[in-house]
């Protein structure tokens, strides 16, 4: 399933949009119609295609929505016990790429501000460094309780992602607030 469309430099000349492009752009447009900035780039490579989209600073609910509707676009997986791609998810009703896959980054910032969060949470929190960059390799005690093998880092990865059924959603409402205040505060700006 191509679409042509007219290219700006000669109006004659008809480009077909391939398949992984579309899926890009359909991405892409269902992100920003939830208010949110993507990057969706599309590849070909031999025997494939690719889509890879990423978002930054994205709330885990609203992740997950993302990655929803991208699972439609996804023709199938890769069975690595048979060495083979198998084709699970085909529809020829829309654009389909083999692989398709999202990522949400987080900026150095939100690492703090997570960071901060589980920091006050520990009852002997005074006693770690208040930089995160500090603090990311210490090794993970918690309360004294929980995972011994894991380091901070990956306690303030979990709360971002949401795997922190605790401070994840205390982080994120805080987060949401803080956002909805500095836009007010914008617009009341302007005014």
């Amino acid at each position: 399933m191509t679409r042509s469309i007219l290219t700006s430099a000669n109006k004659n000349t008809v480009r077909q949009l391939s398949n992984q492009a579309q899926v890009a752009k359909r991405i892409g447009q269902f992100a920003k119609s939830l208010g949110v900035k993507c990057r969706a780039r599309s590849d070909s490579f031999s025997m494939g295609d690719s889509v890879s989209w990423v978002v930054e600073d994205l709330d885990p609910a609203t992740y997950e929505k993302i990655t929803d509707y991208a699972r439609q676009y996804q023709q199938g997986h890769f069975n690595s016990m048979e060495d083979l791609y198998e084709y699970s998810n085909s529809n020829s009703d829309i654009p389909q790429t083999k692989y398709c896959s999202g990522s949400n980054k987080f900026t150095d910032s939100l690492y703090q501000q997570a960071w901060e969060l589980l920091k006050a949470s520990l009852s002997n929190g005074n006693d770690k460094p208040l930089d995160y960059q500090q603090a990311k390799n210490l090794p993970w005690y918690g309360d004294g309780v929980g995972d011994f093998n894991s380091i901070i880092s990956q306690q303030v990865r979990n709360i971002l992602r949401g795997s922190d059924k605790k401070l994840s959603p205390v982080f994120w409402a805080q987060f949401d607030a803080d956002n909805d205040a500095v836009l007010l505060s914008s617009v009341r700006g302007r005014s």
